[in-house]
């Protein structure tokens, strides 16, 4: 893994911030095979991540701040085909891509917190059939997700009234749309569903 983290100063009240980041995973996975097999992995993968993020913060009069930023993730997942098994989870390419404000600040005894994301997930999954002859069946998802937040804070010397309200969406993940078989790190039959869709939440508290 490496990650490279950088600030720049555009005024005395203004900042961008940048962080790269990749990383490479080789896992493999092995269980108790016949034919003197033991030694080859029932589950070997290689995914390489790339991650960005750009952040622009701006700090306003009277202790407010605005920020807005941009992050994206690559993933690229592949399979090595000398395990003789089918994968747990299948060849993919996943494209992430997110654009994000928020505002923050205080007017008299008042703190506020307010911000709203979008996102967009692309994925290409390359998986085999099956049933026999073997195919590779090709799957492209298109995810669009709105979340938002709204959190108020009522703060005087000795007690304090705070509301929090927030709306989230939450993509299947790949193992959730595509696993078939057997996972060796946790001793299970898993099989995803192409017909998962997004989930979605909205979450309030009141606390005093």
């Amino acid at each position: 893994m490496g990650k490279i983290k950088a600030k720049y100063l555009l005024e005395e009240n203004s900042v961008i911030e940048v962080v790269v980041a990749g990383q490479s995973n080789n896992r493999k996975e092995f269980d108790v095979r016949r034919s003197g097999r033991s030694d080859i992995p029932a589950l070997s993968l290689q995914q390489y991540t790339l991650d960005t993020d750009i952040k622009y913060s701006r700090y306003l009069q009277n202790n407010w701040k605005f920020k807005v930023g941009h992050q994206a993730t690559i993933t690229d997942n592949t399979n090595d085909p000398d395990t003789g098994i089918l994968p747990l989870i299948p060849d993919y390419l996943s494209r992430k891509n997110g654009v994000f404000t928020t505002v923050s600040g205080k007017s008299g005894n008042i703190l506020y917190n307010v911000g709203v994301r979008y996102d967009h997930e692309y994925l290409l999954a390359l998986t085999i059939s099956n049933t026999l002859p073997r195919e590779v069946i090709s799957y492209t998802n298109n995810f669009s997700n709105v979340s938002g937040l709204i959190a108020l804070k009522l703060k005087q010397e000795t007690r304090s009234v705070s509301f929090n309200t927030g709306f989230a969406m939450r993509n299947p993940a790949i193992n959730e749309l595509y696993s078939f078989g057997l996972h060796q790190g946790v001793s299970s039959i898993e099989e995803g569903n192409i017909d998962l869709a997004t989930e979605r939440a909205i979450k309030t508290t009141l606390e005093y």
